[in-house]
């Protein structure tokens, strides 16, 4: 349970957050937002009626109490009265006085010190754990923007959290591209992650429960060492369906990756929902030309930073895949076609990346007057005044109304400028000659959304297909035929479970295919399809959608059951690490993996005991290919 302690008389301090002293007489509580896996603590003001608790990395934003006054980098309080900590673990200590000793009290500036933009930071060297009282050492590492300093693991591990890669994008930046940040003075504590970005709570993501603010442009760095030795890096962009997720999420941690690689990994959050996908080229003119692909800018201010930084931790700014599972393998493919982020990346990792990872131009800006009439403004200065919950019902109202086809409301815009092009179509042109891929699925993506609704297996595929908006347009013909397919295909499988084995394959294993396909005349390629069933809930999941990410992280997921393979573990990690290192995913734990083509379209199924097999599940392929993708896909 977490504890009490009593902070006197000066502003306490803390990663993103800070809480600012005013006055006698008024006091303020402030809500923990802990980093669980380190032990280091920042603070965030709320309100002395509503303290706010969780036991994981952050802290709830409470639409009724907090309200779009509350700004995560500045509150006001006369002292900080109360600060409740939770550890990782659940451990915890009484400190009964936090300027008992002048070390104790110089070491807590550090690890509760925070950069805001105007202030100026004390340098550092140490920091006071207070999980255990032990004093852990940090490193300093130089950007363009300033010194930062991060925490160092037992076994040498730097861990550098919620480094600002851009100027918040608040207030007259709101629906903005993102602005360099500026630069600041002293030791930046990276010792905490950043604020999540503004979503609506979802059930299956983590984030959505964590403080929650628009200054959220922070980026991680998991390194061996901050020095010359021009290590491979790896960007990894979350995933969410454009609309959650976040950095913080602790299934993306980089530490074992970092760690069991000696590489570099890097973790970034950027804008989502309307805040990152509203197109308002057709409201507010060519000012906003861009708005529509504000993520987009977001991430490849990211990559710009890891570009002209990465060497100051032990990085090869020459050497940098990036890598994105669902809407985050939707963002690598989309950055792939995207001029400005040309030269910042090497290689690309795109894993269970959706159907149709682009809108038109037309589509996105129907969603913007949707949107903006359930917002209740009629012009960007509104969209600008607009608090932050106001948006957030808007989206969600807006979510709601789409139903179905809630998935296609926000995403990258084919605006002719950032995006200029289909994805699919552009790389099979060339638009990436010359970047390694690595792509693939599961074999059971459609699953996850038993997740959603648990009578999904259970009703008919006629029914299930007939209201999905992606299949609905297929005649009565061409949708029987599909489902005859696949019922001789998987006799075993009831009618639900069959309109699963379906969305898989056309959602998600086919157009990866497609992308495998288009990229292969141009650069190393490789194929891989994730087979390993969960044991959870008496295997109702299989290899569901997101499943490979707890393997690939190494981190822990109550969705593998007690004994996830270590075997699976350790090949998947060393492939995406050689892939990283070299252009290449073979690795001595695995059978020699040969480069993919549409000759023998050689795939490596990661399972238990992992093997190549060509062109798995080809009667499928060829079904989709001659009797309906021809009709639905740009190939």
């Amino acid at each position: 349970m977490a504890q009490t302690y009593t902070v006197e008389g000066r502003a306490v301090r803390g990663g993103a957050f800070s809480v600012t002293p005013c006055g006698a007489g008024a006091e303020r509580r402030a809500a923990n937002c802990g980093v669980e896996s380190t032990g280091v603590v920042g603070l965030c003001a709320a309100p002395a009626t509503n303290p706010l608790i969780l036991p994981h990395h952050g802290v709830a934003r409470s639409p009724t109490t907090w309200g779009s006054g509350v700004s995560s980098h500045v509150r006001c309080a006369a002292r900080v009265d109360r600060i409740r900590i939770p550890f990782h673990g659940r451990r915890a200590m009484r400190l009964r006085s936090l300027v008992a000793t002048a070390l104790l009290g110089s070491c807590l500036a550090v690890a509760l010190g925070a950069c805001t933009r105007t202030a100026k930071v004390p340098d550092v060297v140490a920091a006071a754990e207070l999980a255990n009282g032990r004093v852990i050492h940090q490193e300093v590492a130089q950007t363009t923007t300033g010194r930062v300093a991060g925490r160092v693991e037992p076994d040498g591990l730097k861990i550098f959290l919620g480094i600002p890669f851009t100027k918040p994008p608040v207030g007259e930046l709101r629906f903005e591209p993102p602005q360099p940040a500026e630069r600041w003075t002293g030791v930046y504590p990276a010792l905490a992650f950043g604020p999540v970005f503004p979503q609506i709570y979802d059930k299956t993501e983590p984030s959505s429960l964590y403080f929650q603010d628009e200054d959220c442009l922070r980026l991680n760095v998991w390194t061996p060492a901050v020095d010359d030795a021009k290590r491979p890096v790896m960007v990894f962009i979350h995933g969410g369906g454009y609309l959650w997720g976040s950095s913080m999420d602790p299934l993306y941690d980089g530490t074992n990756l970092a760690r069991r690689g000696k590489i570099v990994v890097v973790s970034v959050n950027y804008r989502m929902g309307a805040l990152g996908y509203l197109d308002l080229s057709a409201v507010g003119g060519d000012a906003y030309a861009d708005s529509g692909n504000l993520a987009v800018l977001d991430q490849v201010a990211a990559l710009r930073w890891v570009h002209d930084n990465i060497a100051s931790f032990g990085g090869d700014p020459g050497n940098v895949t990036i890598f994105g599972e669902s809407a985050g393998a939707g963002s690598v493919v989309t950055l792939l076609t995207v001029k400005p982020a040309h030269g910042l990346f090497r290689r690309v990792i795109s894993q269970s990346g959706a159907f149709r990872i682009t809108r038109s131009q037309e589509h996105a800006r129907d969603v913007t007057r949707r949107f903006m009439e359930l917002a209740h403004t009629t012009d960007v200065a509104g969209l600008k005044a607009l608090s932050q919950d106001v948006i957030l019902e808007a989206q969600e109202r807006l979510i709601k109304e789409a139903g179905l086809a809630s998935d296609r409301l926000f995403g990258p815009v084919r605006d002719g400028r950032i995006v200029p092009q289909d994805p699919l179509r552009a790389v099979a042109e060339g638009c990436a000659r010359g970047v390694d891929l690595l792509t693939g699925t599961t074999e059971d993506e459609a699953r996850f959304w038993i997740k959603y609704e648990s009578a999904l297996p259970y009703i008919p595929a006629s029914i299930t297909l007939s209201f999905t908006p992606d299949t609905k347009i297929w005649d009565a013909a061409t949708r029987d035929g599909i489902i005859d397919h696949y019922k001789r295909r998987l006799p075993d499988l009831n009618s639900g479970d069959v309109a699963l084995a379906i969305a898989t394959d056309f959602f998600f294993r086919i157009p990866q295919i497609h992308l495998a396909e288009a990229q292969a005349p141009h650069a190393n390629t490789w194929m891989y399809l994730f087979t390993w069933d969960s044991p959870v809930e008496n295997g109702l999941y299989g290899a569901r959608h997101a499943l490979e990410l707890r393997f690939m992280f190494n981190n822990p997921d109550p969705d593998v059951g007690d004994a996830p393979p270590v075997n699976l573990t350790e090949a998947m990690q060393d492939a995406w690490i050689a892939f990283a290192a070299t252009g290449r995913p073979d690795h001595r734990g695995i059978p020699a993996w040969p480069k993919y083509d549409t000759a023998r379209r050689a795939t490596m199924i990661f399972d238990a005991s992992s093997r190549v097999v060509d062109d798995p599940a080809k009667e499928d392929r060829l079904f989709w290919e001659e009797n309906v993708l021809g009709r639905t896909l740009v190939k």
